[in-house]
């Protein structure tokens, strides 16, 4: 299976572009600049830091973009997801058909052996995992935007479909 994730990178990428764009025409350059600091004093182990001070009123903004951010960023995988599977579908059937011929032609190849093989699938378990998602109210407009982006991320890449996924994302 491809593990490039660029396509999803970069839709990811210019979807925080235009939100951060959007942040600073509404909220001011203070919002988007508070967003940047957190994120990076998050990744590097020490959000105390950027958070300790914070009013209610700026805790509650900044909530509200980096939710807003994760919808973005869902939708986007969501897409690509659905642009993935189809590939797939298209190149050669479902993914097990993949892994299968895959494993034919690593047998072929001299990969491994029949022996090791036949070791590693009576070892192979399979557990599914469930995990409980609260439910989630969004508001009819946010819901009816999120659609709007991702028939704009589906779309082929271009000035219309650009400037129309800013107007959505603003």
């Amino acid at each position: 299976m491809n593990s490039d994730n660029s396509a999803l990178r970069n839709d990811v990428r210019r979807l925080a572009d235009l939100l951060g764009e959007t942040l600073a025409r509404q909220e001011g350059d203070e919002l988007l600049n508070l967003v940047e600091s957190v994120r990076l004093s998050v990744r590097e182990g020490k959000p105390d830091e950027a958070l300790s001070n914070l009013s209610v009123e700026r805790t509650v903004s900044l909530v509200r973009a980096f939710s807003t951010y994760f919808n973005l960023a869902n939708v986007a995988e969501q897409v690509d997801r659905v642009k993935v599977l189809s590939k797939q579908q298209h190149a050669g059937g479902t993914w097990i058909s993949q892994a299968v011929t895959n494993i034919e032609k690593s047998l072929a190849n001299n990969e491994f052996t029949i022996e090791e093989l036949r070791k590693w699938l009576s070892n192979f378990s399979v557990r599914p995992v469930f995990t409980a998602h609260p439910t989630e109210a969004a508001r009819r407009s946010v819901l009816s935007k999120l659609t709007t982006i991702s028939e704009l991320l589906d779309q082929p890449e271009n000035s219309i479909r650009n400037s129309r996924l800013a107007e959505a994302v603003d």
